[in-house]
């Protein structure tokens, strides 16, 4: 603490006055409060950089996991923009997650049908699973690829909601073509 007065050596032809015991006191409060105050910051900056550090392991981990998964995985926000793409969801589709991502998931990945018919937004499922707020599977839809090929996929997009309001989807979906092609030579 800092509640009492320090000597002090006059330098040559200086006079020295002592401050006010009660300014003394006032100083040593403020100083005290500034101490407090530092403690607290250097307290709250642990706890964030802890808090930021199991946010980290828990990011790696959820990737982890996807990236063992044998179906595309990706992750749109409530205004349909490609928010996470997992390995196997680049794989399928020929773009990297950094290309995907930030991209309207409509307009990039299904636009149209193999036969060239246009497909509205209102008609995409992954967006009615977003404007309905409910789950939905498909057994036959189709992805544009990077290089402009259509890959025919089952598809499921499942809305992500908290506190009660929509914020995205998470939509998984596998590629069929060799379960297609079987069918078609039976």
């Amino acid at each position: 603490m800092y509640s009492t007065a320090q000597p002090v050596t006059p330098l040559r032809g200086q006079k020295v006055i002592a401050a006010p015991q009660k300014q003394q006191d006032e100083i040593a409060e403020v100083a005290a409060a500034m101490s407090a105050m530092v403690t607290a910051i250097d307290q709250r900056e642990k706890e964030r950089e802890q808090a930021f550090d199991l946010l980290r392991q828990s990011e790696k981990h959820i990737r982890e996991i996807t990236s063992s998964l044998a179906d595309g995985v990706l992750v749109i926000d409530i205004e349909g923009l490609l928010t996470f793409v997992n390995p196997e969801a680049e794989k399928l589709l020929g773009w990297t997650e950094a290309e995907l991502f930030g991209q309207h998931s409509h307009n990039t990945l299904h636009h149209h049908t193999p036969e060239g018919s246009a497909i509205t937004f209102d008609e995409c499922l992954v967006h009615t699973a977003l404007r309905d707020g409910r789950a939905l599977r498909s057994e036959l839809e189709h992805f544009v690829r990077k290089d402009g090929s259509f890959l025919p996929i089952t598809l499921a997009a499942t809305p992500i909601v908290r506190e009660g309001m929509v914020i995205g989807a998470v939509v998984t979906f596998r590629d069929i073509t060799e379960r297609l092609a079987a069918e078609q030579a039976i």
